[in-house]
């Protein structure tokens, strides 16, 4: 990912503001999100959550529309967001309540920006991010945030910000991709064998 445009905003403070960015799907799992956010609200009713992209699905939306009437939470949909930096920078935290992702583009953002993130443990979470960071369940992911508020967030901000340096700089996978063309360029072409 690109370090130089996904940064921590000078001054950052702590956010009570949770992020989900992407298109809002099975994939993602959006009543894990909202009973996610629920619980964290009835813990913490200064809670909000901020959702980065747009529904593809009229029946999840329509379990949106509906879970949202019968719990009415501080939930606010910014549709699809051009500017992720300007709008990650009031955010505290990043959640993940997939059931799979490749990669999960939107995690390694925002710890990049600051963000602290909660991590739903789907299959291949731990490879890419810290178990630290991984929950099960509702009730895992607000015992997660609260040792999360105890934490000293400038140093974990810093911490999770060098793990994404480290593991995922583009600079740094662009220069191994290179490399590795350059390698399988030099090698000999096998000689075809007729059959």
């Amino acid at each position: 990912m690109n370090l130089e445009r996904f940064t921590i905003p000078q001054g950052k403070q702590r956010s009570k503001k949770i992020a989900s960015v992407g298109y809002i799907n099975y994939k993602k799992n959006p009543a894990l999100l909202l009973y996610c956010f629920k619980k964290i609200h009835e813990y913490d009713s200064e809670y909000s959550l901020h959702i980065a992209g747009q529904h593809q699905d009229s029946r999840i939306q329509l379990y949106f529309d509906h879970f949202l009437r019968k719990n009415p939470l501080p939930v606010y949909f910014d549709g699809w967001v051009e500017d992720m930096p300007s709008w990650y920078a009031d955010k505290g935290y990043v959640i993940s309540t997939s059931l799979f992702e490749s990669f999960h583009y939107s995690i390694a953002e925002g710890m990049a920006s600051g963000l602290l993130p909660l991590i739903h443990d789907w299959y291949g979470a731990d490879f890419l991010y810290p178990r630290d960071y991984l929950f099960s369940d509702p009730g895992v992911c607000l015992e997660l945030l609260r040792q999360l508020e105890k934490s000293d967030i400038r140093e974990r901000r810093q911490t999770n910000r060098q793990y994404i340096a480290r593991r995922y700089n583009q600079n740094d996978k662009v220069s191994e991709l290179m490399a590795l063309i350059e390698g399988l360029a030099r090698q000999p072409i096998a000689a075809q064998t007729k059959g």
